[in-house]
Order: C-alpha cells, then structure tokens, then sequence
C-alpha cells in the first residue's frame, strides 16, 4: 500500500508537468506550419500535394493565390488556404450536427 500512494503522488506530481503545453497562438500555429509547408516545397513536393489533396484545398484557389501574391512566402499562403479549409470544414460540421437524443429502448 505504501508503494501505490508513494507512486500516486508521484504521478500527480510529475505527470502533469511532462504533458504541459505553452498556449498556441493563431500567429504561432501559422507559422509552425509554413515552415513546414516550405520544407515540403523544397524537399518532398509530391507529399504536399498529397497533403493538399487529403486537406481538400482547391487546386484553382491555391493556383490563383499563389499568381496573386507573387512576393509573398508561398507556405504561408498555402498555410492560409489550408486553415481557412479546415474552418470551412469545421463550420459544415457544425451546421449539419445531429443530436443523439435518441432514447437507449431505441437504438440498435
């Protein structure tokens, strides 16, 4: 018993501090990921444009984007299209959200 509570303790007071996170910023969380979305523009431009796919980022849009904006860091307008997809997909999801009020007697 005494080595369940000596680890308890130990757990509440170590594991909390392990999982810790600084809060993310929208500046922060965009720049994280035009880096990223830069590192794929030099090294593994095929895996971006898998991941473009999956996101579901329009083609024309990020085409149409980039040609607009010829001075600016190309993986930070991506990064732009990608969290403005993902907010629209968020959006849609919320919009068409069922309720499972359903009753336990009528589930199957």
């Amino acid at each position: 018993m005494h080595n369940d509570v000596a680890f308890s303790d130990y757990v509440a007071s170590h594991v909390p501090n392990a999982f810790a996170m600084e809060p993310v910023t929208p500046g922060l969380l965009e720049s994280v990921i035009a880096r990223e979305i830069n590192r794929l523009i030099n090294s593994d431009f095929s895996l971006l444009l898998s991941i473009l796919y999956r996101l579901d980022v329009s083609e024309v849009k990020l085409k149409d984007m980039l040609k607009d904006n010829p001075g600016q860091d190309s993986g930070l307008v991506i990064t732009r299209l990608i969290l403005e997809r993902e907010f629209e997909k968020y959006k849609s999801r919320q919009r068409f959200h069922k309720e499972d009020n359903i009753p336990d007697d009528e589930r199957w």
